[in-house]
């Protein structure tokens, strides 16, 4: 049976190998008697969601109507984002942090999906929004994705969402976004993404965005990160070490936040090198 590979997970393995894997893989390393910890979702991710579920909303009433709708569609737009940040905080409470505490959550989901909606063109023609698709890389690996957005410009979008402006420009994780749509009969002539900042509620919110990245180069990148992962995890099922995936305790998510290796569990942690991941919880 062929592994399959999730596009948005390449970031986070360019980040760490070692996460990803915490992320990806957690009942292998289990299995092998390691260690992990819980990891509490970030209200960064329930404000992203929100963000993407109210776009997406926009996105296809434009494609059924042709119009942008004026502020009533934006209003219920907005109201689609909040309604998913509501869903989300019902199954459990996440970690805030001084840009969005408990109480500014609403408020930032309203900002971002206004500002990302703002970013659409009434003649941007959306042909695809929010649809999870697969591709097989070479006949030996499967990488799987939600494409954002692909217009019929031939253009492929994604978006991001994040408390500062992106460390990495994602470019592996869109080369393989185009992989995933040519395989599907989706011609890309371009490719980037749109970027929306989470600011603090007495901030002014940031305008969007908008990167693009050089096709071939993305795409050679991605291959190369699927390839990587497969050989990581094939060294990882044969010896049963850790070290094969690289750790990376300089990376910004080296986090108990963020990182379910980054916690303190002893010598059977999955990720000593952490600096959160070396003596055992008093």
């Amino acid at each position: 049976m062929m592994d399959a590979w999730r596009s948005s997970s390449f970031p986070t393995y360019e980040s760490c190998g070692r996460m990803w894997a915490a992320d990806h893989i957690p009942n292998e390393i289990m299995a092998r008697d390691y260690k992990l910890g819980e990891k509490r979702t970030h209200i960064g991710a329930f404000a992203g969601t929100g963000t993407h579920r109210g776009r997406a909303y926009f996105l296809d009433e434009l494609a059924s109507s042709g119009t942008l709708g004026g502020a009533p569609r934006r209003n219920a737009a907005v109201e689609v984002g909040i309604v998913s940040l509501e869903e989300a905080l019902a199954e459990g409470d996440p970690v805030y942090d001084p840009v969005t505490p408990r109480d500014d959550a609403k408020d930032a989901v309203k900002r971002m999906t206004l500002q990302a909606i703002a970013a659409i063109n009434e003649d941007d023609h959306p042909v695809l929004v929010e649809d999870r698709l697969k591709a097989v890389l070479d006949g030996k690996v499967m990488i799987t994705g939600t494409l954002d957005l692909y217009l019929l410009a031939q253009f492929l979008n994604d978006l991001k969402t994040g408390k500062q402006a992106p460390f990495t420009k994602y470019t592996g994780q869109i080369g393989s976004y185009v992989f995933i749509a040519e395989a599907n009969n989706l011609p890309v002539k371009q490719a980037g993404y749109d970027f929306v900042q989470r600011v603090r509620k007495s901030a002014v919110q940031p305008a969007v965005q908008r990167k693009l990245i050089d096709i071939p180069a993305a795409k050679r990148q991605a291959a190369s990160i699927a390839t990587h992962i497969t050989r990581d995890v094939a060294e990882f099922r044969r010896t049963g070490r850790r070290d094969a995936f690289l750790a990376r305790p300089s990376s910004y998510l080296c986090r108990p936040e963020f990182c379910r290796a980054c916690h303190k569990l002893g010598p059977k942690g999955w990720c000593p090198e952490s600096a959160n991941g070396g003596a055992a919880d008093g």
